[in-house]
């Protein structure tokens, strides 16, 4: 291509830029400091709209003078904008073609790279999460890099990942072991679920192990404060069965001593109305025994008298004397206790002494 050859000489633009500059501020001073009121408000107006035709001018001018200047440029772009025309015309279809053959060599180098890929991930055992991140980069399908250094590239990031793989599955294994030794001595076991939001954030693994001990801590120590209030609720129920138990049994030997004392002065005031019946009974036949005795005795005085008195071969019958019309008789009702011999006997003195009586109740007494 033919070099361009160029004649150019800059724009001079020269202007009185001084004496307008100074008239214009010694024009501006008599509008400095105006104050806008309801008097001077038309005056103010007039003056605004004096500095807005002073200050459209300008610009005006600026505009057209700049207009001016630009054509020989304009004119220069314009041409230059042809010649580049004339260039791209040709230039189109050869980089088209080199775009399409870089494209099919990156496509070529993508699908090498990825066999190293394929290949580094089975080699290193890497799962899905450390095998995802062995992808092709960027940077291996440019033209510049080799396919040797790609593959060194790959397999020095595979071994990067297969040591982060591994340390990850020790850190594991650690964690599982530090949960099994926390559980020994706890009852509410922890799970390895429990914490798993912290392993998967990649957290130092040393924040993991003190998390797990801080919490097997706490469930240890609420563990223990729980065994110790049931059993201190434990050992309450027990004493309060006891205390229950003995007042109980307090209870039982009182209500035992009561009935005990109760049947001791029952069995003595059945002792005392026994022996009182016996003597009563004793003193009541006693009584009668005299007074028969006193009955016989006038009986007899009175026969002897009548006797002495009358003929001693007249003989009349003397009778017993039987209770007189007038005369009252009394009864008695008692109970009477005592044994079955003495009872008996009872019975029998009644009978022998000709009393009329009757049993109207009799029983054993328990």
């Amino acid at each position: 291509m033919l070099d361009i050859k160029l004649e150019k000489q800059l724009p001079v633009v020269q202007m009185n830029f001084e004496e307008v500059k100074a008239s214009l501020i010694a024009g501006a001073e008599k509008y400095r400091g105006i104050v806008v009121t309801e008097e001077s408000l038309k005056d103010c107006k007039v003056m605004q709209k004096e500095l807005s035709k002073t200050k459209n001018s300008l610009d005006t001018y600026r505009k057209g003078i700049k207009k001016e200047m630009l054509i020989p440029v304009t004119a220069f772009e314009n041409q230059c904008k042809e010649l580049i025309g004339l260039v791209a015309e040709v230039e189109s279809p050869i980089k088209d073609a080199i775009t399409v053959f870089d494209d099919e060599t990156r496509e070529k180098k993508k699908l090498v790279a990825q066999s190293h890929v394929d290949k580094a991930i089975i080699d290193h055992l890497l799962n899905d999460k450390y095998g995802s991140q062995l992808i092709v980069q960027a940077e291996y399908l440019n033209v510049s890099m080799s396919i040797k250094k790609v593959k060194e590239d790959i397999e020095k990031r595979a071994l990067l990942l297969q040591q982060e793989q591994q340390q990850e599955s020790d850190n594991l294994q650690i964690i599982k072991d530090t949960i099994e030794n926390a559980n020994k001595s706890i009852d509410a076991k922890l799970d390895i679920q429990d914490f798993q939001n912290l392993i998967n954030t990649d957290v130092p693994i040393s924040q993991v192990l003190s998390t797990i001990h801080d919490r097997a801590e706490r469930t240890q120590t609420n563990e223990i404060n729980a065994a110790t209030e049931k059993a201190a609720r434990a050992e309450k129920e027990v004493l309060e069965r006891i205390a229950k138990a003995e007042r109980e049994a307090a209870e039982k030997t009182r209500i035992e001593e009561r009935n005990i004392q109760i049947a001791k002065e029952a069995a003595e005031d059945t002792e005392r109305l026994r022996l009182k019946a016996i003597e009563d009974i004793a003193t009541a036949a006693k009584n009668k025994a005299i007074d028969k005795l006193e009955q016989e005795a006038k009986l007899k005085e009175l026969t002897r008298n009548i006797n002495i008195g009358t003929n001693s071969t007249e003989e009349k019958e003397v009778t017993q004397r039987e209770p007189q019309p007038n005369e009252k008789l009394y009864f008695i009702e008692m109970r009477v206790e005592g044994t079955r011999q003495e009872v008996a006997d009872l019975s029998q003195f009644l009978k022998t002494n000709d009393y009329n009586y009757k049993a109207t109740d009799k029983g054993v007494l328990i």
